[in-house]
């Protein structure tokens, strides 16, 4: 017959591993980092309603963000119209989403009283109109491309191609796994990482254009260790660091199913070995 343990009889290293395999240590990123800002040339005159509006438009979305991690809202009386649309990345939780879109809505009145402006975070993406830009995936006038300083091999020209071609090979395979998951996508093959996310206004047709032409973008940014391209539909990144909140994809680690598997039996052998000590 076995008794239960007084938890002050069980070993401390016991108690250390039960600890490490059973509660998640990982630390949440809302990635809040500005990673560009659009502010359009036109503006509101002083005497419209356009200030309200636009308080009543944010506080709607806040809702639909909070709920769904994405929203858009149109207010069209009384005038001027306005448009706003807000999405954050697909592998943000609940809370980190929240604390991004916040941060969003304190910098994008920066722009006030722009007719349109457009904020990308590393996170989410928030964005308002005088128009209905919803379904739009490419505007040329609005797209902001950052390449990342060179890698430290740039001098070495066969490590050089090889980095360029690992990256090449990482975005293609973002961009078509996104196109056809929903519009959200992460990778991350040999040390090169890359995350593709259309927003959920547009089109499958329209997210494959702007994937395909924010790829192009980043292409064009080698052999920077990490760039981001941000189109109207999307937002795409490489590193190659790690940034994103998945806790493991395909790519990455050939061994997932095992890898699982072992946590698993791992977890069951602390459990049986706690109950014959």
């Amino acid at each position: 017959m076995r008794f239960p343990i007084p938890n002050d009889q069980i070993p401390t290293w016991v108690l250390l591993i039960i600890h490490t395999f059973f509660f998640s240590t990982s630390k949440s990123d809302p990635r809040i980092s500005e990673a560009g800002q659009f502010c359009g040339n036109t503006a509101h005159p002083s005497g419209s309603n356009f200030v309200p509006n636009f308080i009543d438009t944010m506080e709607s979305i806040s809702n639909h963000v909070n709920d769904k991690q994405w929203g858009n809202y149109t207010i069209t009386s009384p005038a001027p119209k306005l448009y706003a649309l807000a999405q954050c990345h697909a592998d943000l939780s609940p809370k980190d989403c929240s604390t991004c879109f916040a941060i969003s809505r304190t910098k994008l009145p920066t722009c006030l009283p722009s007719t349109s402006a457009r904020i990308y975070l590393d996170g989410c993406f928030l964005s308002y109109d005088d128009h209905d830009f919803s379904s739009q995936a490419l505007d040329d006038e609005r797209k902001v491309v950052k390449c990342g300083r060179p890698i430290d091999v740039s001098k070495d020209k066969y490590m050089q191609q090889g980095f360029c071609l690992k990256v090449r090979n990482v975005i293609g395979n973002v961009t078509e796994k996104a196109v056809s998951h929903q519009g959200f996508a992460v990778t991350g093959v040999e040390g090169v990482y890359a995350l593709a996310q259309c927003w959920r206004t547009i089109s499958k047709k329209g997210c494959k254009e702007c994937l395909e032409e924010a790829g192009k973008n980043l292409r064009g940014c080698l052999p920077g260790k990490q760039s981001r391209a941000m189109l109207a539909g999307c937002y795409f990144r490489y590193s190659t660091e790690r940034f994103y909140d998945i806790e493991q994809e395909e790519e990455e680690n050939h061994f997932g199913e095992a890898h699982i598997n072992i946590h698993l039996e791992l977890k069951l052998f602390l459990v049986r070995s706690l109950i014959e000590f």
